[in-house]
């Protein structure tokens, strides 16, 4: 039940993690 959950909630947020680390990645290089 709670690995479920956690699943769902990992490929909820995956795209916004990555979109955040290529914003950070971008602001690194400037």
């Amino acid at each position: 039940m709670f690995k479920v959950t956690y699943a769902s909630y990992f490929t909820v947020k995956m795209p916004l993690v990555i979109s955040f680390i290529r914003l950070l990645k971008l602001y690194i290089w400037l």
